[in-house]
């Protein structure tokens, strides 16, 4: 399905049939719909691209990739604005990570699915196949926002081999501060919501997202993708108790263990041989992913990882913008390929 609608390039969505989806735990479709920006004169030259993968934040999906509003641009409109004005050209690719919870945080898990291996033994070698790519680690990034930005981290963790280049934007980072808060609220939105039960029971009708049902459904989804249990009726374990409201610490170590400023130790190499490993946030962040970011930077920087770290004045929310200053940077890491 081509799309050209403001473009100077032009937006192609293609649909994959993932077999290593097949049998999810949580019955989400096999169908993936994944838009791939092409720059413009794409057509008419014979070189390689370099390809840019981003991520999308919980409840991000490939139709909200594709949302045109006046007087803002998504992530394609800026790539070709960008190029239009001079950046050399490249490819974007927007994987379909959304589950029922809404989002698999691009991990493999028994709670949602294997997400990273869609994306590592699907998606990667279909679009090497498919498009005109530089297929060097060189020439391939990963870039997200939110847990977009968590994804990029974890993926390049797991396979640097494939990915030389790793920007994360307000990235889930430092889960034992950084979620603290939200997790504190779910035993009083649990009561509020009638239970767990009645919950995840309303879910499919669900047609607003409200603030509380949000943060709700934002601890189950991390629950399902970091704490996943199939002895548990519902596939995980939250870090809290609905009942007492006590933390259980044996979740949050499961949690932790996922988290990348905790895993420095055992993929501190990984990062090592990146070309890129780029951190930012708002210093007014809503969820303390600033406070993450600061830490992850620290903990490489003692490590003797080479990092970039950013702070802006700003949020959680309506950082879409800093994709620009992502891409940029990128632009020259590309130079010379």
């Amino acid at each position: 399905m081509l799309y050209n609608r403001r473009l100077k390039g032009s937006l192609v969505v293609e649909e994959i049939r993932s077999q290593v989806l097949q049998g999810n735990p949580l019955g989400d479709s096999t169908l993936r719909q994944v838009p791939v920006y092409l720059p413009p004169g794409y057509h008419k030259r014979s070189r390689k691209f370099p390809v840019i993968y981003v991520l999308a934040g919980l409840f991000g999906s490939p139709e909200g990739w594709l949302d045109f509003r006046a007087f803002s641009e998504n992530v394609f409109q800026l790539a070709d604005r960008l190029i239009a004005e001079g950046l050399p050209p490249f490819v974007l690719v927007c994987p379909d990570g959304f589950t029922r919870y809404g989002g698999s945080q691009y991990l493999n898990s028994t709670g949602t699915g294997r997400y990273m291996d869609h994306i590592i033994q699907e998606l990667v070698p279909m679009i090497d196949q498919s498009y005109s790519v530089d297929a060097r680690r060189e020439a391939r990034a990963l870039v997200g926002r939110s847990s977009g930005g968590f994804g990029a981290l974890r993926l390049a963790m797991a396979h640097p081999d494939l990915f030389a280049h790793a920007l994360s934007g307000s990235g889930d980072l430092y889960f034992r501060a950084s979620c603290i808060g939200e997790i504190a609220q779910i035993p009083s939105l649990l009561k509020a919501a009638g239970g767990l039960e009645a919950f995840l029971a309303a879910l499919p009708g669900l047609r607003r997202l409200d603030a509380q049902a949000a943060t709700l459904l934002n601890v189950i989804a991390l629950s399902s993708c970091y704490s996943p249990d199939p002895e548990s009726p519902h596939g995980f374990r939250l870090p809290v108790d609905p009942e007492s409201g006590e933390l259980r610490p044996e979740v949050l170590d499961l949690w932790a263990a996922q988290d990348p400023a905790e895993r420095l130790g055992e993929d501190g190499e990984a990062l090592r041989s990146l070309q890129t490993l780029y951190v930012e946030a708002g210093n007014r962040d809503e969820y303390h992913a600033d406070l993450g970011a600061r830490v992850f930077a620290h903990r490489c920087t003692q490590a003797g990882i080479p990092v970039i770290h950013q702070e802006y004045d700003g949020g959680h929310s309506g950082g879409g913008w800093r994709y620009e200053v992502m891409f940029r940077l990128l632009a020259e890491r590309f130079a010379g390929l």
